[in-house]
């Protein structure tokens, strides 16, 4: 019960009373809800055992003392020195943290922002030799074609430019082409990136020559080395390349036929992984669409 004569003080004003007497004003908020806390709980325990809401908050702040001396106390472990001193260390490990992203991860960023602005689509060094070099290389033909698409499954692919440029015959060292294709396969769902594809598309100009790419190639290696007799000698592999870019929606595919039969022209890539050809873009070789 509070003395004769004296004010009782509210859960607020009593807290407020204990915060006058803590210097480190940046702590009384903690402090403030720390003591409502167990007044609450007290009061709260009081009324349960049928006391009013207002005789019990009461009683729960009477229990807990002067609030000077209270408030003398709690200055003690809440000293200005070591609370600035917390304060000023907390902001300068924060600022050196953003120093250290902002020195770290501002090179990153630009280089992000120049991989959207001009993403690296060629991935092979004699292709970004032509395209780099353009002007200073001779090319027979460069389009970019309007309908090769081509569907399967949750992907539209489409080729989105062509490349023909003289070469010499890796083997014979007679006069090629080299027929460079960018796919771009698109997909809704962003866990789909990179189909698989690479290693199994081929080509196949209209003179009826194959350029195999490098799975198809293995195999028959395999077989001819099992079964001589049985099974042609493999041609190298001649078709090419992979993914030269990927984001959650977009993969870009650098592929590359070379020793093309420099008579054909028109050249037909195909993935027939599963038994099926399931992509099919015929290209022509001189430029525009393909026909048939």
């Amino acid at each position: 019960m509070a003395a004769p004569g004296k004010s009782r003080l509210t859960m607020e004003q009593f807290c407020a009373q204990v915060c006058a007497r803590v210097r480190f004003w940046p702590d009384h908020a903690a402090i403030t809800a720390e003591l409502t806390a167990h007044l609450e709980d007290h009061a709260a325990a009081l009324e349960a055992r049928g006391i009013s809401p207002e005789e019990a908050a009461e009683r729960a702040v009477s229990a807990m003392g002067d609030p000077e001396v209270l408030g003398r106390e709690l200055d003690k472990s809440h000293r200005p020195l070591p609370g600035w001193f917390q304060i000023l260390f907390r902001v300068s490990v924060r600022t050196a943290l953003v120093l250290l992203l902002v020195f770290c991860f501002l090179p990153r960023a630009t280089d992000l922002y120049d991989l959207i602005a001009a993403p690296p689509l060629y991935n092979d060094d004699d292709t970004g030799v032509i395209v780099e070099h353009y002007d200073q290389v001779e090319v027979l033909a460069d389009y970019r074609p309007e309908h090769a698409v081509c569907y399967l499954e949750h992907y539209t692919f489409s080729a989105e430019r062509v490349l023909v440029t003289p070469r010499e015959h890796s083997v014979t060292g007679e006069p090629a082409l080299r027929v460079s294709v960018l796919l771009k396969a698109v997909h809704l769902n962003p866990s789909l990136r990179c189909p698989r594809i690479s290693g199994w598309l081929w080509a196949e100009d209209d003179l009826g020559n194959r350029y195999p790419g490098w799975n198809q190639y293995d195999p028959a290696e395999l077989l001819h080395g099992l079964y001589p007799e049985q099974a042609a000698a493999p041609e190298l592999y001649t078709t090419m390349g992979g993914p030269s870019l990927q984001t959650p929606f977009v993969t870009y595919y650098d592929v590359y036929v070379i020793d093309v039969d420099p008579e054909a022209v028109q050249l037909t890539l195909r993935f027939d992984r599963y038994g099926k050809i399931q992509l099919s873009f015929p290209l022509s070789l001189n430029g525009g669409e393909a026909g048939g």
